[in-house]
């Protein structure tokens, strides 16, 4: 089990974050709160001197890693919950990109990733660790959020894809070479394809702009991996438009919508309250940061999450950790 620490600042030599002294176990929950933003403030000064997206991702990884479970149930709850209010955005932003590279990957081609996983995500255990101090801690957000993001991917994710009628005439080696041409010329059509690899070499693409990135998001029905083909790069992760059309639309995963919620104005989550075809519990949550009681969170079930990961076996961690703590 990883070591607890209260705080993170960056090293004055290499700029790598490193520990601080360990937190008393008796910490009250005015403790807790303190301890928390002594570490958010140390982790964001430290993102804030790195302008690389990797080599952040890289700092939120080791962070990830280094720090005991309870704490990073917390800072991830507090950043994404005061992202907007408290000035967090850029630390919730550093970290779910890294959430994004890090959760497990699927068989199917969906594109490539410029970070490999193995540098990237912890083992199964430490998310393990994380969801059941996020349920103890009564933090919904963090729970739902790691719970579905490092879940056991479905087999069938691969038959979810539908190709619209005017690209599926269309190779799949044709589309991703249109997508990396500098021209413009087959740009519409090419907006309309759902094929995570043929959105992710758009999504880099620099001829690629806001309004093209906006459609992507907002086409339905849309593949999941697509829409995080496109949230991979930190332009449009951290583009308030392409955000708000990937939360609004029906075909994104409960888990990415609250994982994008605190990226937007405080209207924009409100107004994410009210979509019926998101999960009843993301709603919830997302109205009770906003003190809106029309909705009850129902039983939490820390038990869905199977992290993919052979070193640890969550089902028995799911059938001996549920019965306490549900």
């Amino acid at each position: 089990m990883a070591a607890v620490h209260p705080g993170w600042r960056a090293s004055n030599d290499d700029e790598v974050l490193t520990a601080e002294l360990a937190e008393p176990s008796s910490a009250t929950d005015s403790d807790r709160a303190a301890t928390t933003l002594r570490i958010l403030r140390s982790l964001d000064a430290a993102l804030s001197a790195t302008l690389d997206p990797n080599l952040r991702m890289r700092k939120v990884a080791r962070f990830i890693c280094d720090t005991a479970p309870e704490q990073l149930a917390q800072v991830l709850e507090h950043s994404a919950r005061d992202s907007v209010a408290g000035g967090w955005r850029q630390t919730w932003l550093a970290l779910l990109h890294w959430m994004l590279h890090a959760r497990p990957r699927p068989r199917f081609p969906v594109g490539h990733w410029p970070v490999p996983s193995d540098d990237l995500a912890p083992d199964g255990t430490h998310i393990a660790e994380i969801i059941e101090a996020a349920v103890a801690l009564q933090l919904p957000f963090t729970s739902i959020v790691l719970r579905d993001a490092f879940a056991r991917l479905a087999g069938n994710e691969a038959q979810l894809l539908q190709l619209h009628p005017s690209v599926e005439k269309w190779s799949l080696g044709l589309r991703r070479e249109r997508a990396r041409a500098t021209a413009t010329t087959h740009q519409n059509w090419l907006l309309l394809d759902s094929t995570p690899a043929v959105v992710q070499i758009l999504a880099e693409n620099p001829k690629t702009l806001e309004p093209h990135a906006v459609q992507i998001a907002s086409m339905r029905p849309q593949h999941p991996w697509a829409l995080q083909a496109l949230l991979l790069q930190p332009r449009w992760l951290g583009n308030d438009k392409v955000c708000e059309a990937a939360a609004r639309n029906s075909s994104t995963p409960t888990w990415l919508v609250l994982a994008l919620a605190p990226l937007l104005p405080r209207k924009i989550q409100m107004a994410l309250v009210h979509l019926h075809w998101i999960d009843r519990d993301a709603r919830a949550i997302l109205g009770q940061w906003h003190g809106v009681a029309m909705l009850r969170l129902s039983a939490h079930d820390p038990g869905q999450a199977f992290v993919v990961d052979e070193d640890v076996d969550l089902e028995k961690f799911i059938q001996d950790f549920a019965p306490d703590h549900c």
